[in-house]
């Protein structure tokens, strides 16, 4: 048995040493996109895009670029393999699960136009939310983190990327959280789901503690947060800055959710049009009037069961949702 587990436990630690060293030698790699599809990809890319996820057999986890108007044909799988990513014009961060019980667990990958590495960070955690600034300065990555002793339904790990260097900045756990005119501070903080304005130093994000969450803004150069309101997740701030897209928690249900729009002038909160199902994804804004989101069905194989959503964000409107991309997950517009 001790034999057993010694051999388990050694091959577990290659596996873990393997994947580091697959990981660092992709940093300043060649690109994986193939010559062939470059001409298609530029062609893309001249006009308001797409990347995601592909849940396709035959392209399972790729990263694809593909036209907003027809992102089901006109769309170029990358080669790049990813398992959460976000990208802008110049500059995309792909988290990538080490398949490891054995820590890092997880690498952010800063990865250039040409979807290059350009640095590899060691994360320790199932990957969750990532996002790129609008001035793509910074890049932030969330992870589910394990082996924290504390009465929490799970642990979360937010960390800030400089893009330039690749070196982390800094912890949201670090910063100082203001709620009603005071400093608060628990053991249980938990933060993720960032999403930011056009000024990089803003931000907002999801604060869990004490069995509730809180939309909260934040300064990255002051290093503080304030809480704006309770029951708001993974927010997603509009290309115009007015509003914000969260998911909310039905009441009583520790798992179920429901995608909600606040005015962050008003405060004023409705829920988005025609969808009654629970999500648990934090959105991408396709333009003003409405927001992309993953969706999985009960049933079939995740290249039928997985899609991508859209759907009005427009007060009292009344147009269905309808699946965008087939076969899909973590959508990130880029607008040239």
């Amino acid at each position: 048995m001790r034999f057993r587990r010694g051999l388990w436990l050694a091959l577990a630690v290659l596996g873990s040493l393997a994947a580091i060293a697959y990981l660092a030698s992709r940093a300043g790699s060649v690109s994986p996109i193939a010559e062939s599809s470059r001409a298609a990809l530029e062609g893309i890319r001249s006009r308001p895009h797409v990347y995601f996820r592909s849940v396709r057999a035959h392209e399972f986890g790729q990263v694809v670029i593909a036209s907003l108007n027809a992102p089901d044909d006109d769309r170029v799988a990358t080669g790049l393999a990813c398992d959460r990513v976000d990208f802008l014009r110049n500059y995309g961060i792909c988290l990538v699960d080490s398949k490891s019980r054995v820590h890092p667990l997880v690498f952010a990958q800063i990865v250039d136009r040409d979807l290059r590495a350009l640095n590899s960070l060691a994360m320790s955690g199932g990957s969750s939310r990532t996002r790129v600034s609008g001035d793509e300065r910074y890049a932030v990555a969330t992870v589910f983190v394990t082996g924290e002793q504390y009465d929490a339904e799970f642990t979360t790990r937010t960390t800030v990327i400089d893009v330039a260097s690749g070196n982390i900045t800094s912890d949201l756990e670090q910063f100082t959280t203001i709620k009603d005119g005071r400093v608060i501070r628990e053991r249980d903080f938990n933060f993720w789901g960032v999403t930011f304005p056009a000024d990089s130093n803003r931000f907002f994000a999801t604060l869990a503690t004490g069995g509730k969450t809180y939309l909260v803004e934040g300064d990255i150069a002051r290093r503080e947060m304030r809480v704006l309101r309770e029951n708001a997740e993974c927010p997603s701030l509009s290309p115009d800055e007015r509003r914000v897209a969260i998911k909310s928690r039905v009441p009583g249900s520790p798992t179920a959710w429901r995608l909600h729009v606040i005015d962050l002038q008003t405060l004023e909160e409705w829920p988005v049009a025609g969808e009654g199902r629970s999500i648990d994804d934090q959105v991408e804004w396709l333009d003003n009037e409405q927001v992309l989101y993953g969706a999985l069905e009960e049933r079939g194989l995740p290249s039928e069961a997985m899609n991508v959503w859209v759907a009005s964000a427009e007060r009292n409107a009344t147009v269905a949702p309808r699946i965008f991309i087939h076969g899909a997950e973590s959508p990130a517009v880029v607008r040239p």
